[in-house]
């Protein structure tokens, strides 16, 4: 009996390709986020938005994730269209979106939740985030609920009382 293992050639060489550390920043966690998007079986995802520097890289690399996967659908990567067509809905008919714009109103949900101490400043920020990456968006007030949230624990407290403390946008109880 011959060797088995001396009929087996070796594999072609694989050249190994490491990305520029500035394309891994933009493509890891946007990878990551199509990877959970299509195995979750979510449709999409909400982002409330501050106005602020944290808030506003989450939904920045939504768009980058939606930039990802319609460079790959258009290549022709029929896998990436599949997920897409399931994560959305659609039959084996649709296309997919026409821009990464385009498929970010379709995927990503955006809020900006203000409140009296928020400034328009901020308000605007985060509509002009939305409106470049392409997410739906829309702004809405949270002071109802910080007040509802400040009577529930005042009443579970047995008459305990919580003030607010406010510095500059951001709410603390004292």
């Amino acid at each position: 009996d011959p060797d088995p293992a001396a009929r087996l050639a070796p594999s072609e060489r694989i050249e190994v390709a490491f990305p520029d550390p500035m394309e891994e920043i933009a493509e890891g966690p946007a990878s990551w986020l199509w990877d959970y998007l299509r195995r979750s079986g979510q449709a999409g995802f909400f982002v409330p938005l501050s106005g602020g520097a944290d808030s506003a890289a989450v939904l920045a690399i939504c768009g980058s994730m939606c930039q990802l996967v319609c460079t790959a659908a258009a290549a022709g990567e029929e896998g990436v269209l599949e997920d897409l067509r399931r994560v959305r809905g659609q039959g084996d008919d649709w296309a997919g979106p026409g821009d990464a714009r385009e498929l970010a109103g379709l995927l990503i949900h955006s809020a900006y939740m203000g409140s009296a101490q928020s400034s328009d400043t901020t308000r605007l920020r985060a509509e002009r985030l939305a409106a470049e990456v392409g997410a739906h968006h829309t702004a809405l007030s949270i002071d109802g609920v910080v007040t509802a949230l400040i009577t529930l624990f005042n009443a579970t407290t047995y008459g305990g009382y919580v003030g607010v403390h406010i510095v500059g946008n951001r709410y603390s109880a004292v």
